[in-house]
């Protein structure tokens, strides 16, 4: 599309506009819209959003205006919110939510990426994303977030899912606090259930913790590793706590 003259670029929009699939012609349309003089633009947009809003099945509505919001012009935001509703499957939706919150903060709406945010039904996705925006605030501001965000993260019921969340607010936090709630994911990897999930949990903290919090978590993954069932997973755990060691001394 760059390399089209304008009378191309035309008769290329007009082309699209009668492909029969809809997530083709949104497909079509948001590749060329970037090539398009401003006025075109908007209305290449505005005809994917409508195309967008026919399509019946949830899941694809959600998968296409992920795939289209970040296109969209600032202007354009409340039609294309208007458009995804919330779907009735939960990780399409937490997706799609999260789409949609990081276009809103990257345009500068806090409050409304806020309120985006907080709708996402997924605790983790829910705590990462609060605790995200809450680096784009000012300090005072800031803080009440990070609480928001620590409290969904503490709800979260799968223990390794629980500390991947704590340690996405605590990568927000600094000092006593930061410490504070990683020593609540190091707890909560230890709490995994499966031998083979407690060690990628304990494992995965290994790079943000503080000296004695990571040797803890190694020590804890090692044990587990040389106990683990079955034991056709030992080697496999074992080398993986070999290299966390190794790249803590690097």
């Amino acid at each position: 599309a760059p390399y089209l003259s304008p009378s191309l670029l035309t008769d290329a929009y007009n082309a699209v506009l009668k492909l029969r699939s809809r997530k083709l012609r949104v497909d079509a349309l948001t590749a060329l819209a970037a090539s398009l003089p401003p006025q075109q633009q908007r209305q290449a947009l505005n005809e994917a959003l409508a195309a967008v809003q026919q399509i019946a099945d949830a899941s694809m509505r959600a998968e296409m205006l992920v795939t289209l919001v970040p296109h969209v012009r600032l202007e354009a935001l409340p039609q294309a919110l208007a458009v995804s509703q919330p779907n009735k499957w939960s990780r399409y939706r937490a997706v799609d939510l999260a789409a949609r919150a990081g276009r809103l903060a990257e345009a500068g709406l806090s409050e409304e990426a806020l309120g985006v945010a907080r709708r996402v039904e997924a605790e983790p996705v829910r705590a990462g994303l609060l605790a995200e925006l809450a680096g784009r605030l000012p300090p005072l501001q800031r803080e009440p977030l990070l609480a928001e965000a620590l409290a969904a993260a503490r709800q979260v019921e799968w223990a390794d899912k629980r500390s991947q969340a704590l340690a996405a607010v605590a990568a927000g936090q600094a000092g006593a606090a930061r410490s504070a709630t990683l020593g609540e994911a190091l707890e909560a990897a230890r709490q995994a259930g499966w031998d083979l999930v407690r060690v990628q949990a304990l494992l995965r903290l290994v790079p943000v913790l503080s000296p004695w919090q990571r040797l803890r978590a190694l020590a804890d993954a090692w044990i587990t590793a040389r106990r683990m069932q079955p034991a056709a997973l030992r080697p496999r755990a074992m080398a993986a706590n070999w290299r966390a060691r190794r790249a803590t001394r690097a």
